[in-house]
């Protein structure tokens, strides 16, 4: 697939995804006006130096860390949003690329957060699949499809509360993941429901940590 994206931006080279300048998927300029953010724990925002979920929010069979690079707005959103609503396959490998930079391979393999088979079927591809299979080309690791969808409800407009509610029976997971570090990829962290709820999954199926990259976090 990197190999074909290569040879086909030769000839018809990318737009950037935010400003439309050929040339490269996300161009230098904007990126450079990527949102970034500090390590931090990502309910209270208290520095963390390796994205750890600080004791005081960190929750039983939770992630051990959160990493979100990058806030939920301007260049950023503009990314999510043209791989989600745009068809822009492309920018999953932009994103994973930020991603990339604040992570490393010492995990047994990557995992993705599935989308609503629905959604899948109106964009004909899952993005979060698209961002971890990106991901983990970038870290030289396997990529498994361990979670599966149980339900179809739209999270998008929820509460917190009901998110958790939707969440904790929308997924389910049947591997041995005995004493193995797995990591999970999703676009967004709004309220963290999902990706509690999936981390806890893997927990209970043996995993010894599960550590969350996303790409933007949502406030």
């Amino acid at each position: 697939m990197y190999f074909f994206d290569n040879v086909v931006n030769l000839f018809a080279p990318h737009k950037c995804l935010a400003c439309e300048k050929v040339g490269a998927i996300l161009c230098s300029d904007c990126r450079a006006r990527l949102p970034c953010r500090h390590p931090t724990c990502w309910r209270c925002n208290s520095l963390s130096n390796n994205w750890r979920v600080c004791r005081s929010c960190r929750r039983d069979q939770g992630p051990r860390a959160v990493i979100a690079p990058c806030s939920y707005q301007e260049v950023a959103a503009t990314l999510v949003a043209s791989l989600k609503f745009k068809h822009a396959r492309a920018a999953a490998k932009a994103m994973s690329r930020e991603m990339a930079a604040y992570t490393d391979a010492s995990y047994y393999g990557v995992t993705f957060v599935p989308t609503a088979k629905k959604r899948v079927r109106q964009r004909g591809y899952d993005q979060a699949e698209l961002l971890a299979r990106s991901l983990a080309h970038e870290l030289k690791l396997p990529c498994y499809r361990l979670l599966h969808r149980t339900g179809s409800s739209r999270q998008v407009g929820s509460s917190r509360q009901q998110r958790q509610k939707q969440a904790a029976m929308s997924y389910k997971c049947n591997a041995n993941l005995s004493g193995k570090q797995i990591l999970l990829v999703d676009d967004v962290i709004s309220t963290g429901a999902t990706v509690y709820a999936c981390s806890k999954l893997l927990r209970r199926q043996g995993a010894k940590h599960v550590d969350v990259v996303v790409f933007a976090l949502r406030r």
